[in-house]
């Protein structure tokens, strides 16, 4: 009886596929194409963000007031376009803003006590200097730079907030100005 060989069982080897790219090779080269897209979108995506500009379309923030004789001394004139106040006290002139710090609510000047300010939203009260006497408003009104044009109007830029205590001191005489500005409200 000769002695036949039996055949020898043995692991099969791993699924090659159809081509012979195994299941790992397969998810790597997905993997890989996914990646490689990926990039090249983000790549598109910001040099075509690259093209569109960083412009914001924002409102002048400097605004031509009328002549400093149109505002009477001792008080404070609202110029409701912008919710400011303009401060005379003789022949100084300050612009403060009319915006409660809290929620942005226009204040008003307080009936109450006939001195200071009050936001008729929240209760805020602020004295004439614009300092918070009572909350919830957590920070004083901001006042902001003024000065004169050439044609003798006042220019507030509230892009540049002041101190309280900064007035646009002017000469006796409103019509002969000691701080100048060009018409477009930059300084000469």
């Amino acid at each position: 009886m000769t002695k036949e060989k039996l055949p020898v069982l043995r692991d099969a080897p791993s699924h090659p596929g159809p081509k012979g790219v195994g299941r790992r090779d397969f998810t790597l080269l997905v993997l890989g194409w996914v990646g490689t897209l990926g990039s090249m979108l983000a790549a598109s995506a910001g040099a075509l963000r690259g093209l569109v500009p960083n412009l914001l379309d924002e409102p002048n923030l400097r605004y031509r007031a009328a002549k400093p004789t149109d505002y009477l001394d001792g008080t404070d004139s609202f110029l409701d376009e912008i919710r400011i106040f303009i401060q005379r006290k003789g022949n100084g002139y300050r612009a403060m803003s009319a915006v409660c710090t809290h929620l942005g609510c226009t204040v008003s000047p307080d009936e109450k006590t006939g001195r200071g300010f009050r936001c008729p939203c929240h209760g805020s009260v602020f004295d004439e200097d614009g300092r918070v006497l009572e909350g919830p408003a957590p920070t004083p009104l901001p006042c902001y730079e003024l000065s004169m044009a050439r044609d003798g109007r006042l220019v507030i830029d509230r892009d540049r907030p002041v101190s309280a205590d900064r007035y646009l001191m002017l000469e006796s005489d409103p019509d002969s100005r000691s701080d100048t500005t060009d018409p477009e409200g930059e300084r000469a």
